[in-house]
């Protein structure tokens, strides 16, 4: 493709497609398109496709040229936009571009579509050597560091509350980054197609949450049964299942409110700066750095104890090593000081569901509100 050609590079050219918010406002001969334009003649000694360009960023103009495009292609519109929805292209070179966007609209298969999109684009990533490379940084040397640092000391109420902090923290920290690489490299692509009304932002979100799951609920295993086995923990399937469990519903909890940060915050700097300020705060909420008796003493970090999933993940993880143990339960009370109603088991893990839905549904209502109006609006519709 080039970018704006000159007027030495349109006698090479022979073929015009011209879009605007995803609807054709051209598509044709480059030498009829001035013809197609009647009525905004091109002046003399501008070059065409700056005044092309400058047309279709005229909203009435654009709307007048793609209300004359759909008349004359009354049957669906032999359009690109329609040539997407159908998987079809007249090249190779368009077909190409159009591959990631085949089908988005499409009742039903357009949400599949958009899934196998987002699984592709932000899962596997089109560098091979990231996604692996992430992959093994994350749920294999970030568990295998915690792991030898806490090598079989699971002997103490005290050292498994470390390991279980220690692994939690780490997962929370990458689990809230994640998002918002995504969607600084996603933004665009997101609002262009938002623009042209090719799925709705919940869908988009709801795409991006299933595609990354199979990947997610992976590196927990992987990770949780290398910190599980190194650190010493009970041998037993069900308290292993549950260990598990505790640390994927923190890490889902913690990529919502990465989304949300993500979406609210455009800039990556300050988008993670605020996500490990936030992902410190959560640690910090969860009686390790500062004591739960403490916390008792101030309402903004008693809040702060319900919010924060690294502090619920953890104390299960805690919670179900040491309840199989004689006296462990009162351990946990009487040595860590988790000895409020709010520190029961089904507490706990009735709080971790909510603090997941919750950020994954304000963040599904940022990306609703993120979103910019449509620019075509129909020529009835336009205002002078």
């Amino acid at each position: 493709t080039l970018h704006q050609p000159g007027d030495e590079l349109l006698p090479f050219i022979d073929d015009l497609l011209l879009l605007s918010a995803g609807h054709v406002v051209y598509h044709g001969a480059l030498a009829d398109a001035d013809n197609a334009f009647a009525g905004f003649e091109r002046p003399k000694g501008v070059n065409a496709t700056d005044h092309y360009l400058e047309l279709a960023a005229d909203v009435d103009a654009v709307n007048v040229f793609i209300d004359r495009w759909k008349a004359a292609h009354p049957a669906g519109s032999v359009a690109a936009e329609d040539k997407v929805e159908a998987g079809q292209a007249d090249t190779p070179a368009v077909a190409a571009l159009c591959a990631p966007h085949a089908g988005l609209r499409q009742p039903g298969a357009g949400f599949l579509a958009l899934v196998r999109r987002s699984f592709t684009a932000t899962v596997l990533r089109a560098h091979k050597p990231s996604l692996v490379g992430r992959f093994v940084a994350l749920n294999i040397i970030m568990p295998l560091i915690v792991g030898v640092a806490m090598y079989d000391q699971a002997g103490s109420v005290v050292t498994v509350q470390n390991a279980a902090f220690s692994f939690v923290m780490g997962v929370s920290f990458a689990a809230v980054m994640t998002p918002v690489m995504d969607l600084h490299l996603e933004r665009l692509n997101f609002l262009r197609e938002q623009e042209s009304d090719a799925y709705s932002p919940v869908a988009y979100f709801a795409a991006s949450t299933i595609a990354a799951l199979p990947l997610d609920l992976l590196g927990m295993l992987v990770g949780c049964g290398v910190v599980y086995g190194l650190v010493g923990f009970r041998s037993d399937a069900g308290s292993f299942f549950l260990f598990v469990l505790a640390a994927f519903l923190q890490q889902q909890a913690s990529t919502g409110v990465g989304y949300i940060i993500g979406v609210a915050l455009h800039s990556l700097v300050v988008a993670a700066a605020f996500a490990m300020l936030v992902a410190v705060v959560f640690s910090t909420g969860a009686g390790v750095i500062v004591a739960p008796q403490t916390m008792d003493d101030s309402r903004w970090m008693t809040g702060l104890e319900f919010l924060a999933p690294t502090r619920h993940s953890m104390l299960l993880m805690v919670d179900e090593e040491m309840r199989h143990r004689p006296g462990g339960e009162e351990l946990v009370k009487k040595v860590l000081g988790f000895d409020r109603a709010w520190d029961e088991r089904w507490v706990l893990w009735l709080n971790l569901v909510a603090v997941v839905v919750a950020f994954r549904v304000f963040a599904a209502l940022l990306f609703k509100l993120s979103t910019r109006p449509k620019t075509y609006r129909g020529a009835d519709n336009a205002t002078a």
